[in-house]
């Protein structure tokens, strides 16, 4: 958590400003469980269950997950996608993308060598000091994951020095009190670079 807090201080300004009374109460009211705030802990722990007990096998080019178990994966998550897409690949589904950068980042999840194959399969000690993490600290523990250790290269894109932190805070700094709305479909093709797709399906779960 001090990791967190200092990454954003450096981040966002020097000099934070003081939160609000209102904004105090919010925090020490919030409760955090499978389905809140977010559905982030309800899904990433559906992740963790399709690997076990042998994990799955990924692609060859980025080690991700491949065609065949991406539309099962979706079917059972809180917010399924509708894809039309013929041959649909990780990227097409934001949510799995995030929750896949989530189980890398945390180290619950690496990738090993079986013969020929690459297999992405639950690390056990890792596993196991998760298991015995209450929900509060899942959460936030997911956070760091997250915001600060987060690398899109493990995506298959490229290396971004400025990090999944600095790309939050600036779509954020862009949505008016209103919500942000997109009056064409091609209008939001912006954000699927910046901050990407699987950055904005992990600021919903979150």
């Amino acid at each position: 958590m001090e990791d967190l807090f200092a990454r954003l201080e450096r981040t966002l300004n020097p000099e934070l400003p003081s939160l609000t009374e209102s904004q105090q109460q919010l925090l020490q009211e919030l409760s955090i469980d499978e389905n809140q705030p977010g559905t982030i802990l309800h899904d990433f722990q559906t992740l963790i269950d399709f690997l076990q007990p042998n994990g799955v096998e990924v692609s060859s080019i980025n080690n991700l997950l491949p065609l065949k178990v991406l539309s099962e994966v979706n079917s059972q998550l809180s917010h399924p996608i509708e894809t039309k897409l013929k041959r649909p690949v990780q990227k097409s589904y934001p949510y799995i993308n995030g929750l896949y950068l989530l189980l890398r980042s945390s180290g619950i999840a690496q990738i090993k060598s079986q013969g020929k194959k690459q297999v992405l399969v639950l690390d056990a000690p890792t596993l196991q000091s998760w298991s015995s993490l209450n929900l509060t600290e899942r959460y936030f523990n997911l956070l760091e994951a997250w915001l600060i250790w987060g690398n899109n290269e493990i995506l298959g894109e490229h290396q971004d020095s400025l990090g999944n932190l600095f790309r939050c805070i600036q779509l954020w700094s862009r949505i008016p009190d209103k919500g942000l709305k997109f009056p064409k479909y091609e209008d939001q093709n912006n954000i699927s670079y910046y901050p990407a797709l699987h950055n904005v399906a992990l600021l919903e779960l979150f």
